[in-house]
């Protein structure tokens, strides 16, 4: 997983834990409806994640 920091048109910033950047983009998309071209893409950083099993 990778935790992309991400700008909204309006100011807003926020950080999204996806697979891919698109996969970000399309989360950004549905919970802050906004359009795919109105967000940058600031940071990404790798997170590992464990489960147990």
């Amino acid at each position: 997983m990778h935790k992309y920091t991400l700008k909204l048109s309006n100011g807003k910033t926020v950080q999204i834990l996806a697979k891919s950047g698109g996969d970000a983009i399309k989360k950004a998309v549905k919970a802050y409806g906004c359009q795919p071209d109105e967000i940058l893409v600031i940071a990404v950083q790798k997170i590992e994640v464990y489960r147990p099993k």
